[in-house]
């Protein structure tokens, strides 16, 4: 493990010097279904395998800027190190909002702002590292906002909204025949503020119902 550890360091200030400032990989895209997935190599997996967090982000107010996700090494000062710096490995993995499903016809996403931010507790079996571990190189992946994805009549009543997160990964040769496996990372339950994970995005209208039948 110390050896993946140096090499990841390593490679993070080649790419770095090379691109004059913080490093970005550059996009690896692989079809499937008639959406993109980002295809991951060896050094993504080490870099999931060993990062303290994880954040998605997606924006596509005020102009659609590219989406960004990226894992966070934490590198705590010491005496030893005091000039010590966290380390960000930075994926160009798609990430989309999910409107769909249960809406009745597509939400317009033209202000959404969509954010999630992951811990991944490495020496635990929580939900996170559990997911990661299972990921390799040449799996395809891409990150998925789902809106209201767990809003229920008692949160709409209470002007609260339940969105999630999900990975899908694409696995070619599997020997159950699968080739999509589906992970929910995390959930969010808040108001329809700057705390909510799915921002700007309209209610659909069985939400917009249960919400008005808390005056009935």
């Amino acid at each position: 493990m110390a050896s993946v550890k140096r090499s990841w360091r390593a490679c993070n200030r080649a790419r770095e010097a090379e691109a004059g400032g913080a490093m970005v990989r550059l996009p690896c895209e692989r079809k499937a279904c008639g959406m993109s997935y980002y295809e991951l190599t060896k050094f993504d997996v080490a870099a999931l395998a060993q990062c303290d967090t994880l954040s998605v982000h997606l924006s596509n107010s005020g102009g659609a800027e590219a989406p960004r996700v990226w894992a966070t090494k934490r590198i705590e000062k010491t005496e030893r190190n005091p000039f010590a710096q966290d380390a960000d490995h930075h994926m160009a993995v798609p990430v989309r909002i999910n409107t769909g499903l249960g809406y009745g016809h597509a939400l317009d996403t033209a202000e959404a702002r969509c954010w999630a931010y992951l811990t991944n507790y490495k020496s635990t079996e929580c939900h996170v590292a559990s997911v990661l571990r299972t990921l390799r190189a040449g799996d395809a992946i891409a990150f998925e906002f789902y809106p209201d994805s767990g809003s229920t009549r008692a949160l709409a009543q209470s002007g609260f909204h339940g969105d999630s997160l999900r990975l899908i990964v694409e696995r070619k040769g599997r020997k159950d025949g699968a080739t999509r496996d589906l992970f929910e990372m995390c959930r969010s339950v808040a108001p329809d503020n700057s705390a909510r994970m799915c921002k700007g995005i309209p209610s659909p209208a069985w939400y917009l119902d249960d919400a008005n039948s808390a005056s009935v």
